[in-house]
């Protein structure tokens, strides 16, 4: 139930590996010393920022790097003119930008060797009003858009990899994909035919870079 799950402090930025949190450099995993994972704490993190969560599974060879972006530390791409007019394919395709942020925090992830996904998860969701101009404090999806995460620079397909967090304080994703992820406002029409069966978030990173890189 998770109730075991162990939580480490790291430094941020830095590469963590499976070997580094007690794992036997025979090829163990996490399971050996932590059948129900481990609950990342990024070290000066604020207590509502976005979190990690490892597999018990995580190889002794796995690694990852976090550290935790504001928007204002983001490369943002200039955003395309959106209109929920478009078709279908447009909408999908499209490459949302800074104002379809429903956080205020972004967790750029690196990532190499995992066998199982990790989660993450957005730190508290501002609820949106609609497409996003207003704001509003109950977190219930706006009609038509739906709260998801997401990779700055990927498109809102790519986000539909990833469950709709309606109606819930935050919203998280299993993946295996580094990049620098957040909650973002989608909308519906992105997701009407996306595999609900597959939240292994394999989408394509395409732009949007950190200001500064791990």
């Amino acid at each position: 139930d998770g109730s075991d799950t162990e939580v480490i402090t790291i430094v941020a930025g830095a590469s963590t590996c499976g070997s580094d949190l007690g794992v036997s450099a025979d090829g163990g995993s996490l399971a050996d010393n932590y059948p129900c994972g481990v609950s990342i704490v990024i070290e000066g993190a604020t207590a509502d920022g976005p979190t990690l969560s490892l597999p018990a599974d995580m190889p002794a060879g796995a690694c990852f790097a976090v550290k935790l972006f504001s928007a204002d530390d983001i490369a943002w791409l200039t955003e395309e003119i959106f209109s929920a007019n478009m078709d279908a394919a447009a909408i999908k395709a499209f490459k949302w930008g800074r104002k379809w942020l429903v956080v205020t925090s972004i967790l750029s992830l690196e990532v190499s060797g995992l066998t199982s996904p990790l989660n993450v998860t957005s730190g508290p969701i501002i609820a949106a009003s609609g497409v996003p101009t207003r704001r509003r404090l109950l977190a219930k999806c706006p009609a038509g858009y739906e709260y998801r995460m997401g990779t700055v620079g990927a498109t809102f397909a790519d986000a539909c990899k990833c469950p709709s967090a309606c109606d819930a304080a935050s919203a998280a994703c299993p993946t295996k994909v580094g990049g620098n992820w957040t909650a973002i406002l989608v909308p519906a029409a992105a997701c009407l035919d996306a595999d609900a069966e597959d939240w292994d978030y394999t989408g394509a990173i395409v732009g949007g870079v950190v200001g500064v890189g791990l």
